[in-house]
């Protein structure tokens, strides 16, 4: 450093004057003239330096802005997907109450003690009509025990039980059979069963007995685990044989098996 400043000597004398100079000139103002002249040329780049910066600024603001946006679009989205699925949610429980609703009442107002179920899937094969409810022996739930849906109509009875859940043979099985009777004057009586898992028919009528189609079917009660008196459909068409000393019946039911969703098991009555 010595030997650089020896060297040297003589430039930084000479600006170290001109420095001292310059602040002497300014302070008594003999360069305000010249100052005004450099300030005025220096201007037009210190506006537009001031001008790029303020567009930087600008654009990462508008950035910044754009990923706020973003950011909103998608907390709305997440919101929309939620109130839909709430909606979808209130809609099913509207629907389900429709049908809840008149079930209930019909129950409580022949007193009987039931357990609301939900179907969670149904049989495939096309004879062998079944399907699985959500409740079971931990619901008190046993077999034999007859299933309800819509306004206490009769669609079959409980075959297989397991803790949560258990087994609907519906009453258009070809393997059921139930005890019912026609809402005549002869109150007729036969069995009703499945006719190829398509529709029902009721056989075992006496062929003296007479009756109308489209009167109404109902159990009769002779079996031990079933009320009287729960509907099941209604008289479509009617079969008599020569010779036989039976007809048949075939019978519209009243509720669309294939549509159930909630149903009622009557555990005791």
């Amino acid at each position: 450093m010595p030997n650089i400043f020896r060297e040297n000597k003589h430039i930084f004398i000479v600006v170290a004057a001109v420095l001292i100079l310059l602040i002497f000139l300014h302070s008594f103002k003999i360069l305000s003239p010249i100052e005004k002249v450099i300030t005025g040329a220096l201007k037009p780049i210190q506006t537009t330096l001031s001008s790029g910066s303020n567009t930087f600024k600008n654009f990462f603001g508008k950035f910044s802005d754009f990923n706020n946006l973003s950011d909103e679009n998608e907390e709305l989205k997440k919101q929309i997907q939620q109130l839909t699925i709430e909606n979808s949610a209130t809609k099913t429980l509207i629907e389900e109450n429709k049908i809840i609703d008149p079930q209930i009442k019909k129950l409580q107002e022949k007193n009987y003690n039931y357990i609301l179920s939900r179907v969670i899937s149904k049989g495939v094969d096309p004879t062998f009509k079944t399907m699985m409810i959500n409740q079971g022996s931990d619901q008190g739930i046993s077999v034999g025990m007859p299933v309800v849906a819509d306004e206490m109509i009769l669609i079959g009875k409980i075959i297989e039980v397991e803790s949560n859940r258990s087994q609907v043979m519906l009453l258009n099985d070809t393997r059921s059979s139930t005890a019912s009777q026609i809402q005549n004057e002869d109150v007729t009586m036969g069995l009703i069963s499945g006719e190829f898992g398509l529709s029902l028919k009721m056989e075992l009528i006496l062929k003296e007995d007479k009756f109308d189609i489209d009167q109404t079917v109902i159990t009769s009660g002779l079996e031990n685990t079933i009320p009287k008196g729960l509907l099941i459909g209604r008289i479509e068409s009617i079969k008599v044989q020569p010779g036989e000393f039976f007809q048949t019946a075939y019978i519209y039911p009243l509720s669309d098996y294939e549509k159930i969703q909630i149903v009622s098991v009557i555990t005791s009555f």
